[in-house]
């Protein structure tokens, strides 16, 4: 195991890393958690608190690569969203519209609706343009709560959808927002939800605003009835 020693003002740290990133041990398997439990998170760590950007590429090279693992990769992507995004563009919150429910004739789950907002923080006019949510909007799930620290959850990927007719234009004036509805089973069918008490957040790129991703505080999916097995 590395021992990171430098203050976190240095950029020996950010040097060690780079090492650690494109010198990896050769013949780690992809899915050889050993390693995400040694150097490179300590690593991951360490760039968290430098605060240069020169991090960003290294830690987008963790997120790439699969033989870091998955808690690896996951603390990366965290990271890199959280710690190097730009947040003085977009405020971002999330809000429960429809907690996750049984259909009373049914017996089965009925997806939650979670109010995704967007508030220009900046002096400008935003303005950007989607064919499919998730070209901007890339959703987590995890169980109770979602942070760096948290075993890695489920996520999807943006899209990339080609620019045609269909296509959405949004304006956010300077201090104004922009807000659109989240059916949660768009992106995860409920009855392969594992988590008894999931928590969603959101990673958001909006083209021409963001080179890094932000990523949302997480909101509980509550489940409007008290039930033993929510998911059965």
């Amino acid at each position: 195991m590395i021992k990171l020693l430098w203050p976190k003002e240095s950029l020996g740290a950010i040097a060690l890393a780079t090492v650690v990133v494109l010198f990896q041990p050769a013949g780690l398997s992809a899915r050889d958690e050993s390693h995400d439990n040694h150097n490179i998170l300590d690593v991951i760590d360490t760039l968290a608190k430098t605060r240069e950007s020169i991090a960003i590429p290294i830690l987008s090279k963790i997120i790439r690569n699969p033989k870091y693992g998955d808690a690896a990769r996951w603390r990366a992507r965290y990271v890199r969203s959280s710690q190097f995004a730009p947040k003085a563009v977009v405020d971002i919150k999330l809000r429960l519209v429809q907690a996750i429910e049984r259909d009373p004739e049914l017996g089965e789950p009925q997806s939650a609706v979670v109010l995704i907002k967007l508030r220009n923080v900046t002096a400008k006019k935003i303005s950007f343009s989607y064919t499919k949510l998730s070209d901007i909007f890339a959703p987590i799930l995890a169980e109770e709560r979602i942070t760096k620290r948290s075993p890695p959850p489920i996520y999807r990927r943006f899209s990339s959808s080609l620019a045609n007719d269909d296509a959405v234009h949004v304006s956010i004036a300077p201090g104004r927002a922009w807000t659109v509805h989240f059916n949660v089973d768009s992106a995860f069918p409920l009855d392969t939800i594992p988590y008894s008490n999931p928590a969603l957040a959101v990673f958001v790129k909006l083209p021409g605003v963001h080179d890094v991703p932000q990523v949302s505080r997480g909101i509980v999916l509550a489940i409007s009835h008290d039930l033993d097995d929510p998911f059965g």
